[in-house]
């Protein structure tokens, strides 16, 4: 079985690219350049199906305070924009970001209230 690491690797290499080609220098800026990093690496991200890490991902920095629910919200939801903008899309991709977004909503976090809830692993996988 893949560690959290090994899942999150591929994923991790481009946000590394991304911020240190970027000017954010303060945690307050995190919406944005969440925001950015999507728009600008989305169709990338789609095609190598790292979706789901994406996600995984965010809700590592919502446990941390560094993103809001609302942000992850608005990043996958332009990811599935992105994803059905792309000329050689598939449905099984389609698919994977809804399950993502689905899986995201059940976790026991709200966007409207901040609510914590217990996450397992298979919360996010499934």
């Amino acid at each position: 079985m893949p560690t959290l690491y090994h899942l999150l690797k591929p994923l991790l290499s481009l946000i590394f690219c991304s911020v240190f080609s970027s000017s954010f220098i303060a945690d307050n800026q995190m919406k944005q350049a969440v925001m950015l990093f999507v728009e600008n690496r989305g169709a990338h991200i789609i095609r190598r199906n790292l979706c789901r890490n994406l996600l995984l991902h965010l809700v590592s920095m919502h446990d941390f305070n560094l993103v809001r629910t609302a942000t992850i919200d608005r990043a996958m939801a332009r990811l599935q924009q992105i994803q059905q903008e792309l000329p050689d899309t598939k449905e099984d991709q389609q698919d994977d970001i809804m399950g993502s977004v689905g899986a995201y909503n059940g976790s026991g976090v709200s966007s409207s209230g901040g609510k914590q809830g217990k996450r397992t692993k298979s919360a996010l996988t499934d």
